[in-house]
């Protein structure tokens, strides 16, 4: 079973470069040309950012242990009015 897996996938390995080959010659003869240039229009009201970023961000949720008592500005927010208000 092994070797017949091996077979198929040297198989397809071999076949990758032919069909990418076929992909590109229907292309070729079937699509439409534009000649494409990096010239961007120049917007004065915008400014062009670059670079590699990175994005950082603090987790929204915090963790008290059960057994830790809650801060006081936590503690007198704990059950807000409208948490016990029946209809």
């Amino acid at each position: 079973m092994a070797c017949q897996s091996a077979r198929i996938a040297r198989r397809m390995v071999e076949a990758a470069p032919r069909a990418a080959k076929e992909i590109d010659d229907s292309i070729a003869r079937h699509a439409d040309t534009e000649l494409l240039y990096d010239q961007p229009y120049e917007d004065n009201k915008r400014i062009r950012v670059t670079g590699p970023f990175t994005v950082e961000s603090l987790s929204p949720h915090r963790v008290l242990p059960a057994d830790e008592e809650r801060p006081a500005s936590e503690a007198r927010d704990r059950h807000p009015p409208w948490a016990n208000s029946r209809p």
